[in-house]
């Protein structure tokens, strides 16, 4: 198609005109006469650029003419619609656009933002004047430069526009359909399946985030009324955007000013605080300010400053001044037309300077000789300057004062007798000649324990002196040099000059421990330090001052190879390097006299969360009340388990408390308040029994106290690799239930008790010989496992001790594995007595709880698969405690993993929970299970803790709040426990009252059987009629009754109703107390056919 040459005129005049729109003026008189383009009438004429400060003081009161353009700080300060430029080079000052992202060019035909000089005439002063405008694209460059083209893909460069060449969206045209709608906000509308420009707000329904149309295309917002996210409900006129403000009337808060969309305040240390608007920091109002004349600058910040009245700003005035004052330099003091110079007489120093009074070559300088330096502290002029001495000669001019002290270039007095030069007051730098330096003082000869050396001083390195130094703490004597010994310390020996020990080298390493704020130094052998350690510790953190911890305790351990620091930090404290320094390495020796052979060590330490004494009295209250709360709990359930021999619950309550103070083991950085209450459940572990070996053996017990190496957490909790340290306690357990066994034993054999005293043994004794005793390794179990595992995973076979543990320790780890398949071995091979009373009797504990029979209604349905998995759970219990704490050993090194496999470990044992669904009483399944899952829930919990040890993201309060969850949740486990032991003591109390009922009923029974039977022997006796009861028969149903009676006689009555009513294998005992109460109503059927009989015959004797 040919273009008229017409219109190719007209296109190009368009462009023309646009470009020189900054500069073609229009008639006016004020600024209300003038457009939003070109907003100030100068000289009769509408222009884009300021005269004077009045120009730009119609919008704030504060503008000011920068540069020929008005300053401010956001766009309601700008006249027209120019707007406050962001960026430099006109950053704080109005524009119509700026050059950076294209801001303020917002039409797609003129996108880029370009600035254009000119010369004009401004009060009467030829002066060139920068404006800027927008002008078309000429490449997709212009397009997508602009940030605002770019929010509204308007990227491609076209000449398809009306006035030539536009910005263009890239989806103009393309394919829509319903289900492929159209995404561009410039071609939002889909027509005849093209993606077209949208030509209403309807159009953009389809665009998120922008809902609001204006010049054919979707944006943001177009006025305040569709901004309706909180904090941002202003509309941005020049980039269509919602935002926090628009100008300082938006801002919430009084004193804010509204700066780059943002409410900010004006508030300022340094002028690094402040921006263009107001550049210079007044230190006495503490805000930004421009300042107008010097007195402003004077009045902010004090004399020596001037304005700038280009910048605004106040600058220093070494050589722009208005008083002398202003001049601060030695260089130019004095205050001439405006202008620092140089000084001419003293007097000029004088006023001005303190120490620098004297004038010299147009500079104030503090001396230009020796004797204008009159103090012992700098007694020589050297460089215009007075300057410490360096020998005794320079001293001469001050009287009295004859000795140069080289540590502080001071003259003084004499420090010692035969000093040379002093070092201090008191203490002498160099001898005079034929004597040595000794600790600061001047002797004739070194003595024992030190060697002869000379030496020079920086200030005089030609002169030597004589000293005396200390020999190596080895040595006895010495000659040249500290190691080259002639004499030796008791008990090292003499070999070529060196001291030698007869044992191994004597070292200590610094090793942090659990506790952030424990550490401990391990020496190789066994100490002897005289004095206090603490006070032979110099300690330094790197990141803390001696002000940020306390050293409260240094205490000896494990036969005195371990020494435990424990401090006090009084802030929380990040990982860093704690260096312990010994002050006298002689002090710091082994039990057989040898040195330590090194002076220092250091570890790094671990993250500190501080906790404040109102924390730490919450959680002191918190501890208390788990600490009485778990053992009221164990103790009470213990008691229930004796009396009504069910220790279902105890075991319970045991592994949930065991598994929760197993979680001290986790190789995790806890918070102080995790760390205190997951102790409460040490109870579990029965650390409270003492070690037998400690009575028994103490020389054995003695060599028990060096552990053996372990993860440091279990270390920390007193848990070391050694088998015996880790068992040893138990046995005093099992010893006592051993003893109590054998003595009621040989009471029954000794004495042929009979009657209560002998039913109450028999009872005792049947508890210990099977319930009891397993019932006791059952609730040991974990222990015995854990012990095992430590021993086996560090095994030492050197000296006997380490033997015998370490063989006991793999003794016990293969009776451990074995436990699982020997219950089930012990309750499969005795099938045939299922149900029976010695059954019951001997291997209840294998079953207490879990259904070992199925219930008569469940008995045809329930799947082999599942009958054996429910009688049988105590060896799924017993492996899901060999996996966690295999994990829990094993694993150490990679805490995530460690958490990952004794959470597994409690998933699974969930899982056979739910599906087996092993406990005969929904009671102990509901605490079990619901024990379980907390328990999965506190794992969660402590997963965040142990990512936070690798990433460090988590502040300190965050970490104790996490805490502070963990610590909830523990208590919820105990409360939790707690309320099924109360509901079960509640039933114990109740049935015992309900057997107390029955009792009476059965004496009265009793009383009336007796009677009948004295009847019937006298009528007996008296009557030898065919078809009466003899003696013989009485005696027998006499007999029959008692066996009744009787019949569990190694339990005492209640107990049997007690075991009836509330055994969690209620299904079984009841089959066998079912079988009883049948023979039972059989011999009452019998009686009362006796008792007819008897009847009968009495009547037929008194009708005789």
């Amino acid at each position: 198609m040919k273009i008229k040459p017409r219109k190719i005129r007209m296109f190009f005049f368009l462009v023309l005109a646009f470009l020189c729109l900054p500069f073609i003026t229009a008639a006016c008189t004020t600024h209300a006469d003038c457009g939003p383009a070109a907003p100030y009438c100068i000289g009769g004429s509408c222009v884009a650029y300021c005269e004077q400060d009045s120009d730009c003081q119609s919008n704030w009161a504060d503008a000011t003419c920068v540069m020929n353009l008005c300053s401010c700080y956001n766009e309601a300060q700008c006249p027209g619609s120019l707007i406050c430029s962001r960026t430099d080079p006109a950053k704080g000052r109005c524009v119509i656009c700026e050059t950076s992202a294209d801001r303020g060019c917002i039409e797609r035909a003129f996108p880029a933002c370009t600035s254009d000089t000119a010369t004009v005439n401004l009060n009467g002063v030829p002066t060139s004047v920068t404006t800027y405008s927008c002008k078309a694209p000429s490449s997709d460059a212009d397009c997508i430069h602009n940030a605002l083209m770019n929010a509204r893909d308007r990227v491609v460069y076209s000449l398809s526009g009306a006035y030539g060449a536009i910005c263009m969206a890239t989806g103009f045209n393309a394919a829509c359909s319903g289900s492929n709608p159209c995404t561009s906000p410039s071609a939002a509308k889909c027509s005849s399946s093209k993606c077209t420009i949208p030509s209403s707000t309807s159009d953009c329904a389809g665009i998120p985030n922008k809902q609001a149309w204006i010049d054919n295309s979707c944006v943001e917002c177009t006025s305040n009324g569709d901004c309706n996210t909180p904090g941002l409900g202003i509309c941005d006129e020049t980039t269509y955007t919602c935002v926090a403000c628009y100008g300082d009337s938006d801002c919430p808060t009084s004193g804010q000013l509204c700066i780059n969309n943002q409410c900010q305040t004006i508030s300022c240390t340094d002028s690094n605080d402040c921006f263009p608007a107001y550049p210079q920091c007044a230190p006495t109002l503490g805000i930004c300010k421009a300042c107008a004349t010097d007195a402003d600058c004077i009045a902010w910040i004090g004399q020596g400053y001037v304005c700038d009245p280009s910048t605004r700003k106040c600058d220093p005035a070494p050589n722009n001044c208005i008083l002398t004052d202003n001049c601060t330099s030695v260089t130019s003091p004095v205050c001439s037309n405006k202008l620092c110079v140089g000084c001419t007489t003293n007097t000029d120093c004088t006023n001005k300077f303190t120490s620098e009074i004297h004038c010299s070559s147009g500079t104030c300088v503090e001396c230009t000789s020796n004797s204008q330096c009159l103090t012992p502290t700098a007694p020589i002029c050297s460089s215009n300057q007075c300057v410490p001495c360096t020998s005794d000669a320079e001293c001469s001019a001050i009287s009295s004062e004859s000795k140069c002290n080289i540590a502080t270039g001071t003259c003084s007095s004499p420090c010692t007798e035969f000093c040379s030069i002093c070092a201090s007051t008191t203490t002498c730098a160099a001898c005079d000649p034929s004597y040595y330096l000794k600790n600061g003082t001047c002797v004739q000869n070194c003595g024992s324990g030190f060697f002869e050396y000379t030496f020079s001083l920086a200030s005089s390195p030609i002169t030597t002196y004589q000293g005396c130094s200390p020999c190596d703490f080895t040595c006895k004597e010495c000659q040249s040099k500290a190691d080259k010994c002639t004499a030796c310390n008791s008990p090292y020996s003499l070999s070529n000059f060196e001291c030698r020990s007869t044992l191994p080298v004597l070292t200590v390493s610094l090793q942090a421990t659990s506790n952030p704020q424990v550490f401990q130094l391990v020496f190789s052998r066994s100490m002897n330090i005289s004095g206090d350690l603490k006070n032979n510790l110099l300690i330094n953190f790197s990141k803390l001052s001696p002000n940020d911890f306390n050293l409260t305790s240094v205490t000896p351990k494990s036969n005195a190879t371990i020494y435990e620091l424990k401090f006090e930090f009084q802030k929380s404290v990040g990982a860093q390097i704690l260096n312990v320094t010994f002050i006298d390495q002689r002090l710091v020796v082994d039990t057989h006299g040898f040195f330590v052979s090194q002076s220092s060590a250091q570890t790094d330490t671990i993250r500190f969360t501080y906790f404040s004494p109102q924390e730490k009295e919450l959680l002191n209250s918190a501890s208390s009340a788990g600490t009485a709360t778990t053992s009221s709990a164990m103790a009470s359930s213990a008691v229930i388990a004796v009396i009504a021999g069910n220790p279902a619950l105890l075991l319970a309550l045991m592994s949930v408390f065991q598994i929760t103070n197993y979680f001290l083991y986790m190789n995790v950085n806890y918070p102080e308040n995790v760390n205190a209450f997951f102790e409460l459940f040490s109870i579990s572990s029965f650390s409270f029994i003492p070690n037998p070996i400690e009575v028994l053996a103490p020389e054995i017990y003695e060599e028990m106290q060096v552990p053996l190496t372990s993860p440091p957490k279990f270390l920390d909790n007193e848990l070391d690799a050694r088998f015996l340290n880790s068992c040893g306690l138990m046995l005093t357990g099992w010893g006592i239930v051993g003893v109590s066994y054998l003595i009621i034993r040989f009471l029954l054999f000794a004495f042929r008790m009979q009657g209560l005293l002998s039913r109450l043994f028999l009872y005792f004794r049947s508890k210990f010989e099977w319930g009891l005793i397993i019932s006791t390794l059952i609730g040991s179990f974990p222990n015995l496992f854990l012990a095992a595992i430590l021993q086996i995973n560090n095994l030492n076979f050197q000296g006997s001790l380490n033997q015998g543990s370490s063989i006991m320790g793999l003794a016990t780890g293969i009776v451990c594995l074995s436990a699982p398949f020997l219950s089930i071995y012990l309750l499969d091979s005795t099938s045939n007595e299922w149900g029976s009373r010695s059954h019951h009797e001997r291997y209840q504990s294998l079953y207490n709880g879990f259904k070992l029979l199925a219930d008569e209604e469940e008995e045809n349905v329930t799947p082999p698969e599942t009958a054996y998995y429910r009688r049988n759970f105590l060896a799924i219990i017993f492996l899901r405690k060999m996996a966690y704490l295999s994990a829990l050993l094993f694993m150490y090194d990679v805490p995530l993993l460690q958490l990952a496999g004794t959470c597994g470990s409690g998933v699974i044992m969930l899982i056979f929970m739910l599906k087996f669904k092993p406990y005969a009483q929904s009671r102990d399944a509901w605490l079990n299970v619901g024990s379980e899952i907390i328990l999965l829930v506190i794992h969660l919990v402590i997963f965040i803790l142990a990512g936070d040890d690798i990433t460090q993201r988590l502040s300190d309060n965050q970490r104790k709040n996490v805490g502070w969850v963990i610590v909830g949740l523990c208590s919820l486990l105990v409360v939790y426990n707690c309320y099924f032991v109360l509901v079960e003591q509640i039933d114990q109390i109740r049935s015992f009252i309900r057997y107390l009922i029955r009792l009476r009923s059965s004496k009265k029974a009793k009383t009336y059987n007796a009677n009948l039977t004295t009847s019937l022997d006298k009528t007996h006796s008296s009557l030898h009629v065919p078809g009466s009861i003899s003696a013989e028969t009485t005696n027998k149903i006499e007999k029959n009754d008692e066996d009744l009676t009787n019949d569990n006689s190694t339990v005492s009555p209640w107990q049997n109703q007690i075991l009836l009513e509330n055994s969690s294998n209620y299904g079984t005992i009841k089959k066998i107390y079912k079988k009883k109460a049948q023979k039972l109503e059989e011999e009452n059927e019998r009686r009362k056919t006796i008792l007819k009989k008897v009847q009968r015959i009495s009547s037929y004797t008194e009708d005789i």
